[in-house]
């Protein structure tokens, strides 16, 4: 028999915490503030067990250990009692007010679980508003965790963010760092838009480039000048190209590396052009060494559930880079409704093809398909015993972005000898992946099995007999809030 007495056992500990009880103590910590010292009574052996910085203070026979106190002059009153109610308690309220000094306190003093949960909550609270707040806070105090987490955050979101006012907060370094990933949620000829307007508002302009006086184009130019060398000048179209380089802004120290460039576009036709651009970046761009403006920035596809971390992941797992950078969103539940002959409509006859869904639980799997749901009789498989018209697709996946542990993402391959049946097509149902998954004919519920026909190189997770509680845990139906399909 096993009983659980944790909440009395918190509110025995939030006892000897409390001020009046001072029988029990054998510790001080003193903050030092410019008013007065407060003095907070501890216990060393609640200390050592909840916290390595305290732990390895008091193995050491520090001076601390010896006096019994120890002096803070880094950490407000507040601070340190919401802190020290944590580490006796496990309970602590965070907010907007107080996760600052929280954050900065825990990563100072090792409190490692205080600093994931406090880690949580920026990525709640963090949006095109507020990032930039955290960002600085971030840097100024060395916070690497939560610098590269507010990167990242500026890259997903940056078609929103560069709509904000707080887009101009940004600084140089910021900027640059920021247009140096190979992945931005936008077009490229809209990060150089916002590009200019950003270098505008540096230099205290509201006149547009053609209307200015050469004195401020000057400016404009030099204020720019090193943040050039990040965009991808080779991702934007001819006509677009064209008029990026008669405003005259590009600096002429990256000219000669463009003069080639633009002699060979001056003779391209423009129904040419996308497939000489794609020789290009495949055959002549490392010619050019290091300089980003001739390598391609990776497309970040129009979707409501891949993030950058998920998009990198796919990246991984489909070999076909070319697929991924000019793939386009084909059918979405949010646009085209739920309805599976809908999605045959839309998606039938378009070779590779990438499904992936999110369910009302949060959990997010899908499926690549190199014929996807062709209609070429050629690759069928056709059983009297089933409905399916199946595709034999020796390329075909399916995998796990998000499941129900929070384990890792994880890809799963087909068994070589169950290659016949790696898609299945029905007329009457959404797409079906084997015996992995299939979407019912609403496109509302999800069926999910994952038994013989794929599988993953690595079987250390899989639970007892049963690996389809990888996907979605126990239930073998899951409720669909988005499907998404994915073609070129």
């Amino acid at each position: 028999m096993f009983f659980n007495n944790l909440a009395n056992l918190s509110e025995n500990l939030a006892f000897l915490l409390d001020q009046k009880q001072e029988t029990y103590s054998d510790f001080e910590i003193i903050c030092k503030s410019n008013e007065k010292d407060t003095t907070f009574k501890c216990h060393k052996a609640i200390l050592a067990a909840r916290n390595e910085y305290f732990r390895k203070l008091f193995s050491s026979n520090s001076k601390e250990y010896q006096e019994g106190k120890i002096f803070l002059e880094d950490a407000s009153n507040s601070t340190v009692s919401v802190v020290l109610n944590y580490l006796y308690t496990g309970k602590i309220g965070i907010n907007s007010e107080n996760a600052f000094d929280i954050y900065l306190f825990s990563t100072k003093y090792s409190i490692q679980d205080l600093e994931q949960q406090t880690l949580h909550f920026f990525e709640y609270y963090c949006t095109v508003k507020t990032v930039v707040e955290i960002l600085k806070f971030s840097q100024s105090n060395n916070l690497s965790k939560l610098t590269d987490f507010c990167f990242e955050f500026i890259s997903t979101h940056f078609d929103e963010f560069i709509k904000t006012p707080f887009f101009y907060e940004l600084e140089e370094p910021h900027l640059d760092r920021v247009l140096s990933n190979d992945i931005l949620k936008t077009d490229e000829i809209a990060i150089y838009q916002a590009l200019i307007r950003w270098g505008r508002k540096k230099i205290n302009s509201n006149m547009q480039y053609t209307q200015m006086k050469e004195k401020d184009k000057e400016s404009l130019k030099d204020c720019l000048s090193n943040l050039h060398h990040k965009i991808r000048f080779v991702d934007f179209s001819k006509s677009n190209f064209e008029k990026v380089l008669q405003l005259g802004l590009v600096p002429n120290n990256i000219s000669q590396q463009m003069d080639e460039f633009l002699s060979w576009l001056s003779i391209i036709r423009d129904d040419a052009f996308d497939e000489f651009i794609d020789k290009f970046k495949q055959e002549k761009a490392k010619d050019f060494g290091n300089t980003l403006i001739f390598q391609s920035r990776t497309r970040w596809p129009q979707s409501e559930i891949l993030n950058k971390k998920y998009f990198q992941k796919l990246r991984e797992w489909i070999p076909d880079s070319q697929f991924l950078s000019k793939m386009k969103l084909g059918f979405s539940t949010s646009q085209n409704g739920w309805n599976s002959q809908k999605w045959h409509q839309i998606c039938d006859n378009k070779g590779k093809s990438l499904v992936i869904v999110k369910t009302t639980q949060g959990f997010i799997f899908g499926g690549f398909s190199q014929y996807g749901w062709t209609h070429d009789k050629s690759k069928w498989y056709c059983s009297s015993e089933s409905p399916f018209n199946w595709i034999k697709d020796p390329n075909a996946f399916v995998f796990s972005l998000k499941n129900h542990r929070n384990s890792s993402p994880k890809k799963f391959t087909l068994n070589p000898k169950k290659a016949k049946f790696a898609v299945g097509l029905c007329f009457e149902i959404g797409p079906a992946f084997g015996d992995a998954f299939l979407i019912h004919p609403n496109l509302k519920i999800a069926s999910v099995i994952l038994k013989k026909i794929y599988s993953s190189s690595t079987s250390s997770f899989l639970d007892s007999k049963d690996p389809s509680n990888y996907f979605i845990g126990n239930d073998k139906f899951c409720k669909v809030e988005i499907l998404e399909t994915f073609f070129l």
